[in-house]
């Protein structure tokens, strides 16, 4: 489970609020990213797989992985 920790001088910290919110975007963007997928397999589109590519990058993750798995 994740267990969050607070480097900059506890929980209300402005430093700490702006990374929940950093991971918050993440997730909607990990979402979206999702449903992107399921459309572009449904739906193949050039545009739509360049934006698939920029989320995948912003969220660095490994993208020839991910391309791979959820095909």
């Amino acid at each position: 489970m994740y267990e969050e920790k607070w480097p900059f001088g506890g929980q209300n910290s402005p430093e700490n609020k702006n990374q929940a919110n950093d991971e918050k975007l993440k997730h909607v963007i990990a979402l979206l990213l999702e449903d992107a997928k399921r459309l572009q397999q449904l739906e193949p589109n050039a545009g739509t797989e360049a934006r698939i590519w920029i989320a995948i990058k912003s969220l660095k993750c490994e993208s020839d992985d991910y391309l791979i798995n959820h095909n």
